[in-house]
């Protein structure tokens, strides 16, 4: 039987996530950052010497964990922070998309001539140097540096307990509307960088058009929600009263109901108490369960349609904020067992996608 190392070094894997997770987590106070140093350490190394050359399936769960980790933020936010946030949100969001793509691309665009300049002094025929290559460096520098991260923002606002304030409502709005934006950037880049024949109006409408239809329809159900239970909370008064005068009408007979008609409304109660009873075990799994259907499905519809899955995660976690029994069990059962174990593995793998030994060249040094 041959001997197979990929169990035990993946095994080694997980221990070092937990271990260096812990480490930073009681010296810096910010677990993710030894999350990522195990992930830029194991996705560096050579393929399949302590990891499987496919890491697929860690890929996947890491988008799971981080879809959860933005499902959980909307849990978190009340509807009416996040509609008072809105203008401020957006004008941080435009601010904090602006300044470093403008930085970015003047940089970029300004080191790309200057080389061009200095080499036409030596002599050196490097052609035209508004040449579109140094255009799209420069887009692409300009909306790397613009992009946020929403999954960090969350992580480190969660760790320092302000997740659920003002501040960090104003904070994950406006990340969720910077990465709206970043799609609208990576379709420029990528129709810039492509062999296409330039960016086409579509690029720039489906993302924004999707996303505000995201975001109409998960906040106004969200309104309507809490509308809803605030009209049934105001007519309690009036329902128990209405059962106390009909409870005196059945202690004193007068109940206004044939004796066979009384009889075939007992065995229907019967049986739905029976079925109530089967059922009752069973439903907190089930109602959670239902929860995170109709989460994962907004998120891939809001894919669908063109805007980001991470929004739709987050808007459909701020509709099911309305629910308090649901969150509870969200939080018992998902945020207490699961989530940190799947959010450790989002970071590890954002770790493994960074090109350590192309970053260190010597040459992008020179």
């Amino acid at each position: 039987m041959k001997f197979s190392s990929e169990l035990p070094y993946f095994c080694l894997f997980i221990l070092s996530l937990w271990l260096s997770g812990t480490l930073f987590e009681e010296l810096l106070r910010c677990r993710l950052v030894g999350e990522l140093f195990i992930g830029l350490l194991f996705g560096n190394l050579s393929p399949g010497t302590l990891l499987p050359t496919d890491k697929t399936l860690l890929i996947l769960a890491g988008e799971v964990g981080v879809l959860g980790l933005v499902f959980e933020a909307g849990l978190g936010t009340d509807i009416r922070r996040v509609v008072k946030a809105g203008p401020r949100a957006a004008l941080v969001a435009g601010v904090g998309i602006m300044v470093p793509l403008a930085t970015g691309f003047g940089f970029m665009y300004g080191v790309s001539k200057l080389r061009h300049i200095q080499a036409l002094e030596g002599g050196v025929d490097v052609g035209n140097g508004d040449s579109s290559d140094v255009v799209i460096e420069a887009v692409a520098s300009g909306a790397s540096l613009a992009s946020t991260s929403i999954a960090i923002a969350v992580t480190m606002m969660k760790q320092q307990g302000i997740l659920d304030t003002a501040i960090g409502t104003l904070i994950t709005t406006a990340a969720m509307l910077d990465d709206a934006v970043s799609l609208i950037l990576l379709g420029i880049v990528s129709s810039i960088g492509g062999s296409g024949s330039g960016i086409r109006p579509m690029t720039v409408i489906q993302p924004l058009l999707a996303s505000f239809g995201i975001i109409l329809v998960g906040v106004g159900g969200c309104a309507v929600v809490s509308r809803v239970k605030s009209r049934k909370a105001s007519s309690i008064d009036g329902d128990t009263e209405m059962v106390d005068v009909q409870s005196v009408a059945e202690r004193d007979g007068d109940t206004g109901i044939h004796p066979k008609k009384r009889l075939t409304i007992r065995q229907y109660n019967n049986v739905r108490t029976r079925i109530s009873v089967f059922f009752t075990p069973f439903a907190p799994t089930i109602k959670l369960a239902g929860m995170l259907i109709a989460g994962l499905a907004y998120s891939i519809l809001a894919e669908y349609l063109g805007s980001s899955r991470l929004l739709g995660a987050f808007v459909a976690g701020v509709f099911f904020s309305e629910f308090k029994d649901l969150c509870r069990m969200y939080e018992e059962q998902i945020t207490d067992k699961i989530q940190p174990t799947m959010s450790a593995i989002f970071f590890a793998t954002i770790g493994f996608a960074i090109p350590l030994t192309k970053i260190l060249e010597p040459v992008l040094f020179g």
